[in-house]
């Protein structure tokens, strides 16, 4: 069976059994105010860069939602990561 780029996980077997260990490291890595700079910057790029696949506004407007649903995740990350109980070893 061919795995499609869509159905398999960067995730280790440590990271399958405890998701945790995954948001806690990326918050270790990856301070928040640079991941926002981050995404702010490939949204700008991508609205403002000639020929990109953004250039329709049914695209621009689901970059938009994207970015926002991701900031969404990113900062749920961030509060999950920093509450007392949630990473376990």
């Amino acid at each position: 069976m061919h795995t499609s780029m869509f159905h398999f996980t960067h995730l280790t077997q440590a990271e399958e059994a405890n998701p945790y260990l995954t948001l806690h490291r990326f918050c270790m890595l990856m301070p928040l105010c640079e991941v926002r700079q981050i995404m702010h910057n490939w949204l700008m790029e991508s609205l403002s860069a000639e020929d990109t696949i953004y250039e329709e506004a049914a695209e621009r407007s689901q970059l938009l939602l994207m970015y926002n649903q991701l900031l969404s995740l990113i900062d749920a990350v961030y509060k999950i990561s920093c509450s007392p109980n949630s990473y376990t070893t």
